[in-house]
């Protein structure tokens, strides 16, 4: 083989190997998207309840009254 040809076989498994490389850099990209996105909705609906919890309940600080012995 020449020497020309054994560079355009190293640069095509380079290239292959990129490829590779990069269709599993997308996958744990696409992965990552999908769990972000299903965080945000977790988060999304804890804030409603937090929100909902706070309007419904009276603050435990401001309603203390002094035990009954003072």
């Amino acid at each position: 083989m020449s020497t020309l040809e054994e560079q355009i076989i190293e640069l095509q498994s380079r290239v292959t190997f990129q490829e590779d490389t990069l269709n599993e850099l997308n996958e744990v990209l696409v992965a990552q998207n999908a769990q972000i996105d299903l965080l945000r909705q977790q988060l999304r609906a804890l804030s409603e309840q937090y929100r909902e919890l706070k309007l419904h309940h009276s603050d435990p600080v401001a309603d203390h009254q002094p035990p009954p012995h003072y």
